[in-house]
């Protein structure tokens, strides 16, 4: 199979930066489990090169590309500035030409219900039906395609208790007594699903520290799951439909829950370069993209904090981390809250989600996801703050007996009983 020429080129100069030095290797959550070279960042490098210059795209190609969990952990350790991201982006299109007819038909189903809110509600009542041991375990005994079936559903169970617990209707929305700011939320797919609780606790936490709040119409996904699978021109549909839904809005700053819909929307002046009618407009919203710590940390708190007593693993992001460079912020809110003692969750950064990654390669996400579990358990933490809600189903599916929460649900929780406004 032949590979397209602006795809050959583009690759052919940024593998070219690549030295071969291996500091990705120690990063690299895959390579960390198989130990093998092809599934490091610097082994997929040189296959790509070989495809590159080669103009043939390899079953080894495609089989270590899939692998790639695309935690971009590789990227920031790297001396000479290769930009293995970018490369992912190329690879993950190129490769999606090699898949077998029921992987293409696997993977469609999933980007035709998992962006939309209103067709993962179906889905999300299956999950309930089908959630039990019994089901799950026969499901994974029917081969690949059953083993991927049985994650969906579990993925679906597990993030339905998780939007139960995280239920913050009770609060009532209010106009803050001073107006400190003006800013909008991305409500999301998965999110809106079933995370709308941290939505809730979002725009309850922004009004006590004086900050008015919309929630524009129109929004839907960001386009990151698709970006993920390597369906470019579905993630760049969904990116012009998030512009032109923020874009009438007057606020400050446009703020994420989820840490892979902020790397996606700030990666949109990328994404739409080539289109005359976004690309400005992408830009100018990719400017106004903010994690929700990020911001918080930005303004100086007025709202009071109860004490919450509790020992919190912090598990970081890959892609606030990595991808967006937000580490310090996310600490800084759980360590401004009274009587929280703060841990690193520590092990292997990634948990294991990686957007459709925990249900295309389920063997390998388990992995992962069961050295994450053991570290975590290894804090004795009761409480696991998550900034991502990929990583918060990965998490909560793996630990038993420890609440997974994002940092500025627990945020919420300190104000309710510190006063307000």
């Amino acid at each position: 199979m032949t590979v397209e020429i602006g795809d050959s080129k583009r690759l052919e100069l940024l593998v070219s930066a690549c030295v071969h030095c291996g500091f990705c290797l120690p990063a690299c959550p895959t390579y960390a489990i198989t130990k093998d070279e092809c599934d490091s960042p610097r082994g997929r490098i040189l296959l790509l090169g070989e495809a590159a210059r080669s103009g043939v795209v390899a079953p080894s190609v495609r089989r270590h590309i899939d692998r790639c969990i695309g935690c971009e952990a590789c990227v920031p350790v790297c001396p000479s500035g290769v930009r293995y991201d970018q490369m992912l982006s190329i690879a993950r299109r190129l490769v999606n030409k090699k898949r077998s007819i029921s992987d293409r038909m696997w993977r469609a189903a999933l980007l035709k219900v998992l962006p939309y809110p209103e067709r993962m509600r179906p889905l999300k009542r299956l999950a309930t039906l089908l959630s039990g041991s019994v089901s799950v375990r026969l499901l994974r005994q029917m081969g690949p395609f059953g083993s991927k079936l049985a994650a969906l559903l579990l993925q679906g169970w597990v993030a339905g208790d998780l939007g139960r617990q995280a239920d913050a209707s009770h609060r009532e929305g209010r106009s803050p007594s001073e107006t400190r700011g003006r800013v909008a939320l991305v409500s999301g797919c998965i999110a809106a699903t079933y995370f709308q609780g941290v939505t809730q606790d979002a725009r309850f936490v922004l009004e006590q520290e004086g900050i008015a709040v919309s929630v524009p119409e129109g929004q839907g996904c960001c386009g990151a799951l698709s970006a993920h699978a390597g369906e470019t021109e579905q993630a760049a549909g969904f990116a012009r439909r998030m512009i032109d839904a923020f874009a009438p809005g007057d606020f400050d700053a446009i703020l994420v829950t989820a840490a892979g819909c902020g790397a996606e929307m700030k990666r949109y002046p990328e994404l739409l370069e080539n289109d005359p009618a976004y690309s400005e407009r992408a830009a100018g919203l990719a400017g106004r993209v903010m994690d929700i710590s990020e911001y918080l940390c930005a303004i100086d708190p007025i709202a009071p904090r109860g004490r919450l007593v509790a020992r919190v693993a912090y598990h970081e992001a890959c892609h606030l981390a990595w991808a967006q460079g937000i580490r310090s912020e996310p600490r800084r809110l759980l360590n401004g809250i009274p009587g929280l003692e703060v841990v690193e969750s520590g092990g292997l950064g990634c948990c294991g989600s990686g957007g459709l990654y925990a249900l295309e390669e389920v063997e390998l996400a388990d992995e992962i996801g069961v050295r994450k579990r053991d570290a975590v358990l290894a804090t004795g933490a009761a409480v696991v703050a998550s900034g991502n809600p990929g990583c918060s189903i990965q998490l909560a599916k793996i630990l038993e007996g420890v609440e997974v929460i994002h940092p500025v649900s627990l945020l919420a929780r300190s104000l309710e009983q510190g006063g307000s406004l």
